[in-house]
């Protein structure tokens, strides 16, 4: 959806996602650094499902202008992982796994919220429930990219190789730009309708 198509619904959605979404993971990623033996960010208070633990202002503004961003990154050390690249790949599966189940939940209330709430009330809950479920399922794909400050950007520390301030600033502005530019979206659209359909059941 793109700038011209904004709509108060739309953001009201987006803003809605961008509060459970991010919590959500970040709170299971925080548990899952916590059991492979970093607490930092537990200690952070990343366990907690308050957004302002969770939310980050660029990741949070492209959501909500393009539909498409991410959580604050997660101050995870894989040096304490007992073995780094693996202990790295489980925090991924979990960055990914955590929005899919959520979707999943959310898709199955549609029916539901549509069988025990008539009229507008209903059909309001229903789009609301499928568009934090949409949501829900491009956040899980955007954290499959290895850079910083998405989920994946793990993997390159694990390996030894860690961005500067500088560095990581330009990460950030490559990625907006490819989110404003709607190549992003397109790059991982296949994946999203797949995933989309299959958690919908059809």
């Amino acid at each position: 959806m793109w700038l011209s198509e904004l709509t108060l619904q739309a953001i009201g959605f987006r803003v809605a996602g961008l509060i459970l979404v991010v919590a959500v993971q970040g709170v299971v990623l925080a548990a899952v650094a916590r059991a492979l033996g970093d607490p930092g960010p537990a200690q952070d208070g990343r366990l907690a499902l308050s957004p302002a633990a969770h939310v980050d202002p660029a990741g949070a503004v492209a959501w909500v202008l393009f539909g498409l961003g991410w959580g604050r990154a997660l101050a995870i050390d894989p040096g304490r992982f007992r073995h780094p690249m693996a202990g790295a790949g489980l925090i991924v599966a979990a960055g990914v796994a955590a929005p899919l189940a959520l979707a999943a939940v959310l898709f199955a209330l549609v029916g539901p919220v549509l069988g025990q709430m008539a009229g507008t009330s209903g059909l309001g809950l229903a789009a609301l429930l499928r568009s934090v479920g949409e949501q829900a399922i491009w956040l899980a794909l955007l954290s499959l990219v290895p850079v910083p400050p998405l989920t994946a950007g793990v993997l390159p520390a694990a390996a030894g190789i860690v961005p500067g301030p500088r560095a990581r600033v330009v990460l950030i502005v490559l990625i907006l730009a490819l989110i404003a530019s709607g190549l992003m979206r397109d790059l991982l659209a296949p994946a999203h309708d797949a995933l989309a359909t299959l958690l919908r059941g059809g």
